[in-house]
């Protein structure tokens, strides 16, 4: 089956069902990066940027 085809069956399906709003709970995008091995409270953040512009050493 060809690109065009199917993109054309996947609009003829949205025709014929159109997509449900899915509604989601604020804790459901937690829950999943938890089960993923996140921890949103340990969240260790990237050192800033130096302000001094450093030369490199050759």
């Amino acid at each position: 089956m060809g690109k065009k085809a199917k993109l054309k069956k996947l609009r003829r399906e949205l025709k014929t069902n159109p997509a449900t709003e899915k509604s989601f709970q604020s804790t459901q995008f937690v829950e999943q990066f938890t089960k993923l091995g996140y921890q949103l409270e340990q969240i260790e953040r990237s050192p800033d940027v130096p302000s001094k512009k450093i030369e490199p050493k050759l």
